[in-house]
């Protein structure tokens, strides 16, 4: 079974613009409308806090800094933020000396193998893998010629994105 993967060589047939009109053309592909089972992945520096809870690793770099109080929640969507701060404050200290940033130096990914994820996908029967290549949190796990924020550069120092596309 091969697997498609992004990359910066895909074959896509065609450029959409931003319109509605030109969105309506675009076709999905066989693969996805076959596929029973397919894999989003999101992994990156957030993953260093070792925060477990309801979206605790994506949101971890936007809520670390969001809540005021985390003993004083407003509602039940900041509870989970305040979660989030709280574990902050109380396992790394205030945010503002230890902060976002201050995590990508141990983001250094040295058990990550790209050809067992791909295996993985394989042996799962997954019709698709989606890597989500940078996050909100602005850290490009790719070689970025637009940001010095990218996992060559800094963290694992490997293009991450690039050679799990290899893989798969």
């Amino acid at each position: 079974m091969v697997l498609a993967a992004w990359t910066a060589t895909a074959q896509i047939p065609k450029y959409y613009q931003a319109t509605w009109d030109s969105l309506r053309t675009y076709e999905v592909p066989e693969r996805y409308k076959d596929a029973k089972l397919g894999i989003l992945q999101i992994w990156g520096p957030y993953s260093v806090a070792e925060y477990r809870g309801t979206h605790a690793a994506e949101w971890y770099p936007r809520w670390m800094y969001l809540v005021e109080d985390p003993d004083k929640p407003f509602n039940e969507y900041d509870s989970q933020g305040a979660a989030i701060a709280k574990h902050h404050l109380e396992t790394y200290g205030d945010p503002g000396k230890f902060g976002y940033h201050d995590f990508i130096p141990s983001f250094k990914a040295e058990k990550w193998n790209p050809d067992e994820w791909a295996q993985f996908a394989v042996d799962c029967g997954a019709g698709f893998f989606t890597m989500i290549s940078e996050f909100h949190d602005g850290f490009a796990m790719y070689d970025s010629s637009h940001t010095q924020w990218d996992s060559v550069e800094m963290g694992p120092k490997r293009d991450v994105t690039g050679e799990l596309a290899e893989a798969m």
